[in-house]
């Protein structure tokens, strides 16, 4: 019956990556309770702790969803979160987490997981677009644009795991100026 979007193939070889360069990643929290370790330095880490959980906080415990952008982050400046990384975007795998039972360490890290193993699966996708047939040439195109020295470089600064949505925005705007397709576009601006 194939994947349910027609033209579409699974992104195995994305899939595989993804999961294997966050077992890699994350290899340091197997024997620890990720609930009691903060992963990397004492500045990034901690703000994007305290930016995960406002943002839970504001949308779903403080019954006043639109003071997300209230936050006191730069105090006594009111919605100062407007005037930096608000990672609402993460919000969309963190809180679900979250409302689950997860703790604020687990959620934190299973969302940076999520992301990372969800822009190789695009990046997959987007490659086999571009006429990448091969799923050994995609695995490797994908592990060294989501895994080279570029991006695990700068992983103690946790938000930059945002940065793994950033090869599959690349190529599907290359796929939009290519071929002026509307849903590249889409796509692109999603990421």
């Amino acid at each position: 019956h194939g994947f349910p979007v027609k033209g579409l193939r699974p992104p195995l070889w994305g899939l595989v990556a993804g999961l294997a360069g966050v077992a890699l990643l994350f290899r340091a929290l197997y024997t620890v309770d990720p609930n009691q370790v903060l992963w990397g330095d004492s500045f990034d880490s901690r703000l994007l702790y305290w930016t995960f959980e406002w943002g839970f906080h504001a949308l779903f415990q403080s019954g006043h969803p639109l003071a997300f952008w209230h936050a006191n982050q730069f105090f006594p400046v009111a919605n100062s979160l407007a005037f930096s990384d608000s990672l609402l975007g993460a919000q969309a795998i963190y809180s679900p987490l979250r409302l689950l039972g997860l703790g604020i360490l687990p959620a934190i890290y299973a969302t940076l997981a999520t992301i990372t193993v969800i822009g190789c699966c695009v990046s997959d996708v987007a490659l086999h677009r571009l006429g990448f047939a091969s799923g050994p040439d995609r695995l490797a195109l994908v592990l060294g644009a989501h895994f080279g020295l570029p991006m695990t470089g700068f992983l103690y600064h946790y938000q930059l795991f945002g940065f793994e949505l950033l090869p599959p925005f690349l190529l599907f705007f290359y796929l939009w100026l290519r071929d002026l397709r509307q849903q590249d576009l889409v796509a692109s601006a999603a990421l």
